[in-house]
């Protein structure tokens, strides 16, 4: 390594180190001699200041201390630059010794100079480090500061022991202090000024550092955090003592300068005491390791590349180096940023640019993607060049994703399709969510479902009175409860096995419940499905929001909340039909006084049940093709998560009468995802899977919308929410066309059922196909694609399939 690195920092460093060595000089001499230095003494301090600084720097570089990053300073950097000053100071020292003899150069000056450049260079570190750390304990050290043996007389005894050995280092640094200020010979009344002195200071001090829960810290695990403690405890114990000492002697016949000097070895001793033991554990702990291990062979051990040198990266590491049993050796970091190149993080040097990461490829064995803020694109970037290298890679996950756990290499994960996406992470108003839900009872209909169990997750969050989970799905509701109840077993959660659509199961529901606020989740969503049995539709996403919302206002419920769709929007199909209509009822209802009803609209979830991407993995686990209906076929997507969060804040910002508006980014062509897909399998598009086009399914728009005609976007305080504001609908001729449209649905007529949903909702366009019986159903259901695709089972309209030229594709016979 080199001992001069060239990035641009480094000379800001060294000024910093050049400024603080002259002051550390100047003020050691200024302490020595009670703030008035002679002026042969000046002199002297002016001839040896070039040789001091030249010999200080020189070995401070020679220990690395300018390849290290100051904002990730930790324990082993602090300890490396104490290192570095104790070495300079004995090479000053010796040379001055065998130059002059000593003569002109007080011995006591250079041992102060030591000391306050080690306070002042390290100091310097350790604050920048805290300045940028967003959360210190958490991002430093492990959280073991509040470790404590069971045994109560246990801790009494360790904290004593701990007690009386700062008692003694605390008479030994105010002795240094007097042998310092007076070369080793203290005078006789000196001497008795300082056992006169010595209750005061001890008392005063050990009072000051049981104040600062000095005692609490457990030395194995000394961190940063501690010795910053001790710090502060030191400043405010000496300035304690000199203030009474000014008050009641005003300072005659005691030095100044001993009590400056006191301070700086008081801290020194004191926070050494714990550092050396922390360094003695973990050396045995590492011996006792490496020990454990032994008959592992290096060969075992994964040698890891990390891509992304800031804060997760730096936990990364440091969380290999403090643990070795991950058994993964880190060989240096990629990250674009200039500023940090041939710099190092816990001695692990940032080698160079993402794109050089072919010029490391006999270095390393796994990649670890260490940048969970990543965009979709950088992410997309980053995933093309890890693919080329040839070796596998993982990703950290996002912070959302570990919201209820810490940062552990053990829970990186592989590169999915949702990081290529790239959604960022939701900022919640939790306050306002708190104030919503916190100590409510609440209701969540569809609760066994992907949007619905992701919901209950969130909302157990926010210390609900109790949760009611409402499915008709007896696995789904088993799941989601059994979650509950290991995670949450303090909250009363109870699973109603209920259809929605029969308004007496329901009302025994809300008789024994009362909820007081509803998220209604249940619905059909698979629209090739409903297109072959919209009376299905009309029943559950219809008739059963309907009894929900009587109940609702029967029982006076005070929030409902309807999770909605993007295909609401001047729809296309029998599933956004019965939506809108859904949405209809939900903003007419908002008319009762005791209640308020909302609508949150958004697009496709990422994994969710029957998705596209569940259905391409499979695909891809079968060897493809991948079936995609239209080459430019696009959908807005979020995730699960994301989702659910969302709609906890809509909830808690919603006044009644709203469409909440979920922002879903940009559209992402599906053919797009497909090819990611693919690729993240390890397979070439076109190459080893095919791409395989269907042709458009009944009741499928080729682009989403998010908007129908007369709705106005009214954008809210949060980034991510906006609120349409829409004409209302005449309720009772509402409430008359669904009657009419229940009673078509008895008939089993696509056709007539599709033509009243038109009345209803006039911007509805069907495709008409024949779908008008069960015997249609069944033809269509039982056609030549398997079952388990069944997201696109129908008639096929054409059929296409990447790298294969056009004329074969036509010779194709198509199944119907």
């Amino acid at each position: 390594m080199k001992l001069l690195p060239r990035h641009k920092n480094f000379y800001l460093m060294l000024f910093a180190d050049v400024c603080f060595s002259v002051l550390s000089l100047y003020a050691a001499y200024a302490l020595r001699f009670e703030m008035a230095i002679p002026p042969q003494h000046r002199n002297a301090m002016l001839q040896a200041l070039p040789f001091v600084l030249f010999t200080k720097l020189s070995i401070l570089a020679l220990f690395s201390a300018y390849h290290g990053m100051w904002r990730y300073t930790n324990l082993a950097d602090v300890i490396n630059i104490a290192r570095a000053i104790l070495l300079s100071t004995a090479v000053i020292m010796t040379a001055l010794l065998l130059v002059s003899g000593f003569e002109g150069y007080p011995r006591s000056v250079f041992l102060i100079d030591g000391l306050l450049s080690f306070l002042f260079i390290g100091g310097l570190r350790t604050s920048i480090r805290v300045t940028l750390s967003e959360n210190l304990r958490q991002s430093l050290f492990p959280d073991l500061l509040n470790l404590f043996c069971p045994d109560r007389k246990k801790i009494v005894l360790i904290r004593l022991g701990s007690c009386l050995i700062d008692i003694f280092l605390v008479t030994l640094a105010f002795y240094a202090s007097y042998l310092l200020r007076f070369e080793f010979q203290i005078p006789a009344a000196q001497f008795m000024t300082f056992l006169n002195t010595l209750p005061l200071v001890v008392s005063m001090k050990i009072a000051i550092f049981v104040f600062f829960r000095i005692y609490q810290g457990l030395w194995r695990y000394t961190g940063v955090e501690d010795l910053l403690k001790i710090g502060k405890a030191s400043i405010v114990s000496s300035l304690g003592v000199v203030l009474v000492i000014l008050l009641l002697y005003r300072f005659q016949g005691y030095p100044r300068s001993v009590f400056m000097l006191d301070w700086g070895i008081t801290l020194l001793l004191v926070a050494g005491a714990r550092v050396g033991t922390r360094l003695y554990c973990s050396q045995r702990e590492k011996k006792f390791r490496n020990t454990s291990f032994s008959h592992r062979s290096a060969s075992t051990r994964t040698r890891l590349l990390i891509i992304g040198a800031g804060n997760t990266g730096e936990k990364v590491v440091r969380e290999i180096l403090e643990n070795p049993s991950l058994r993964f050796d880190p060989i240096g970091f990629l990250d674009d940023n200039t500023e940090k190149l041939e710099m190092s993080i816990h001695g692990v040097k940032v080698l160079d640019r993402l794109e050089q990461i072919k010029n490391f490829h006999s270095l390393f064995d796994q990649i670890l993607i260490a940048i969970p803020s990543a965009t979709a694109a950088q992410v997309r970037r980053i995933v093309a060049l890890c693919e080329a290298s040839g070796k596998p890679f993982r990703i950290v996950p996002s912070l959302g994703e570990l919201i209820n756990g810490t940062l552990s290499v053990k829970a990186s994960r592989e590169v999915t399709i949702q990081d290529l996406l790239g959604r960022e992470e939701v900022r919640l108003d939790k306050e306002a969510i708190f104030a919503t839900l916190q100590g409510k009872r609440i209701l969540v209909t569809g609760a066994g479902g992907s949007i619905g169990s992701e919901l209950v997750r969130q909302i157990t969050r926010f210390s609900p009175e109790a949760i009611a989970l409402v499915d008709m799905n007896e696995f789904h509701l088993f799941r989601i409860q059994m979650e509950c109840t290991q995670r949450f077993p303090s909250l009363n959660t109870i699973g109603f096995l209920r259809d929605i659509r029969d308004p007496e199961t329901l009302r025994q529901v809300f008789s024994s419940f009362h909820p007081q606020i509803i998220f209604h989740a249940a619905a059909y969503k698979h629209v090739p499905m409903q297109e072959c049995q919209p009376w299905e539709a009309v029943k559950n996403n219809v008739v059963g929001t309907s009894n929900l919302l009587q109940l609702a206002q029967e029982y006076a419920v005070k929030k409902f909340v309807l999770v909605s769709t993007d295909k609401a929007v001047r729809p296309t199909n029998v599933m956004g039909a019965t939506k809108r209509i859904a949405e209809q009822l939900v903003i007419g209802a908002n008319n009762h006084a005791d209640s308020r009803f909302i609508v949150v609209r958004f697009g496709n979830v990422l994994g969710s049940s029957g998705s596209v991407i569940p259905l391409f993995q499979e695909q891809i686990a079968r060897g493809g093709p991948l079936t995609v209906t239209h080459p430019e076929i696009t959908r807005y997507f979020m995730s699960i998560p994301e989702a659910a969060q969302l709609i906890l804040q809509a909830a808690a910002m919603g006044v009644g009468g709203e469409i909440f508006l979920l922002d879903m980014g940009n559209p992402v062509k599906i053919v797009d995802l497909a090819q990611d897909l693919i690729r993240l399998h390890g397979y070439e598009p076109g190459t080893d899977i095919d791409i395989r086009f269907t042709g458009l399914r009944p009741g499928e728009k080729l682009h989403e919308e998010l908007i129908t005609q007369g709705e106005g976007i009214v954008e809210t305080q949060h980034e991510k929410i906006m609120v349409l504001r829409g004409n209302g609908s005449n309720m009772n001729k509402l409430h008359d066309q669904i009657t009419s449209l229940l009673e078509v649905s008895r008939t089993f007529d696509s056709s007539k059922i599709k033509q009243k949903l038109q009345d209803i909702v006039p911007e509805y366009r069907p495709e008409f196909h024949e779908y008008s019986g069960q015997q249609e159903w069944r033809k269509s259901f039982y056609s030549s694609t398997p079952m388990w695709e069944l997201p696109h089972y129908g008639v096929r309209q054409g059929n296409a399939r990447i790298g294969v030229p056009m004329q074969e594709q036509t010779k194709e016979k198509v199944e119907v």
